[in-house]
């Protein structure tokens, strides 16, 4: 019934989209737009984050979080302004902790170099960055269970946190 209430009014059930992925529901929802000048063009659909490489995706979120840690090209009144709009939303995102999402041993790892706030969508990210430049320091039980290589790496992030690349 609802399908067909869709096909009446004109509208297509896209939502099976999110078990795909965040990014493919993201990029159909912007291509089927009512108002073409909102619609993405050949290249902004080319270039969306669905078609994104692991090592391209790896690239900005670490990129990302070192904007969010110190940003020269914005005025330092405004920084507050950036590190609160990264955490509009966060508990969709990253649910209340984080860590409780994440194995053992990586939560052992990362609490031995410094301390991380589990409700935030910045310290997630700084994590990933700093786990990412420190890969081959990982605990080997980690690392077999998610893989040798640091594309595998933000896939385990990306199973545990799918909303988080289009998020950011």
């Amino acid at each position: 019934y609802e399908r067909e209430a869709n096909i009446m009014h004109h509208r297509v059930a896209i939502a099976a989209l999110e078990k795909i992925s965040q990014e493919a529901l993201h990029l159909v929802r912007a291509m089927l737009s009512r108002d073409p000048k909102l619609r993405p063009t050949a290249k902004q659909i080319c270039d969306h984050p669905f078609f994104w490489t692991s090592p391209k995706k790896m690239s900005f979120l670490c990129e990302f979080s070192d904007r969010l840690e110190v940003d020269s090209t914005i005025p330092t009144s405004v920084q507050p302004i950036c590190s609160l709009t990264i955490e509009c939303g966060a508990a969709d995102v990253v649910g209340t902790n984080w860590g409780a999402r994440l194995d053992e041993p990586l939560i052992s790892n990362m609490q031995r170099f410094r301390t991380y706030d589990p409700s935030s969508v910045r310290d997630l990210l700084r994590l990933i960055r700093n786990k990412h430049h420190h890969y081959d320091e990982l605990p080997q039980n980690f690392l077999a269970d998610v893989g040798l290589c640091q594309d595998s790496f933000v896939e385990y992030f990306e199973r545990k946190f799918p909303r988080l690349l289009m998020h950011c």
